[in-house]
């Protein structure tokens, strides 16, 4: 019995809504999520890209059964390109962000191994189990930490560049939800800016973060001057 990466990338998509949707905190904030098989970055970069302004994964999803060399010679010509000295930088963050996920059927079981995509070919090497790898996800996307969507999109042209495939690319979108729960597309032209116009929708949020929060202050402001024996 065989179960092909697309059943496997169905059920993390799926997943990773079920994770996301779940959250009490979450109102408008953006995160894209674009399947790239069967487009131009599909051979480049890899099989599915999830990226917001504090998060990003950039993810291979490979049968171990799979003996394709071709992982191997992707591996070779991203190392290459990371270790030339203006993107050494970019290692951290690619073990990070680029993750490889190979699938086993044992058993009636299916067994999951998701390591660093620079690590795969790297004996011992272990990583988390799926709920902890999607756990951090939406943990990230929903963190304060700093805006990385310019260095994420950085990372995803050097990966695309290490391939050769610095002309293919694909369209993408952006999906947001707003206070009425409705559903809001954004079209992204090319995949490897999606962090420049995420940038932009993570400002959009903010401002509107910033605005709620004033006119509630205000709001309990004049509540409070409006309580009897209170004076100004």
């Amino acid at each position: 019995m065989d179960i092909y990466e697309n059943i496997i990338i169905g059920n993390f998509l799926y997943s990773l809504g079920l994770v996301m949707g779940g959250r009490d905190d979450i109102e408008s904030l953006p995160l894209a999520v674009n399947l790239l098989q069967q487009t131009p970055l599909d051979r480049s970069a890899g099989d599915v890209l999830v990226q917001g302004a504090r998060v990003m994964r950039l993810l291979e999803f490979k049968r171990q059964e799979n003996d394709d060399d071709k992982e191997t010679s992707k591996l070779v010509l991203l190392n290459r390109m990371l270790s030339a000295r203006e993107n050494f930088d970019l290692i951290p963050i690619s073990r990070e962000v680029h993750w490889f996920i190979s699938s086993k059927n044992q058993n009636a079981s299916l067994n999951l191994k998701i390591v660093p995509y620079l690590d795969f070919r790297t004996a011992g090497v272990r990583g988390p189990n799926l709920q902890k790898f999607i756990d951090d996800m939406v943990a990230e996307a929903m963190s304060t930490k700093t805006d990385k969507s310019a260095l994420y999109s950085r990372y995803l042209r050097v990966v695309a560049n290490s391939q050769g495939s610095i002309k293919g690319s694909s369209g993408g979108l952006i999906v947001s939800v707003d206070g009425n729960n409705k559903l809001n597309y954004a079209v992204v032209e090319d995949l490897r800016e999606l962090g420049l116009s995420l940038a932009h929708l993570h400002g959009i949020y903010t401002e509107r973060q910033v605005r709620r929060q004033q006119e509630y202050e205000l709001k309990r402001a004049r509540t409070f001057y409006k309580t009897p024996g209170i004076s100004r």
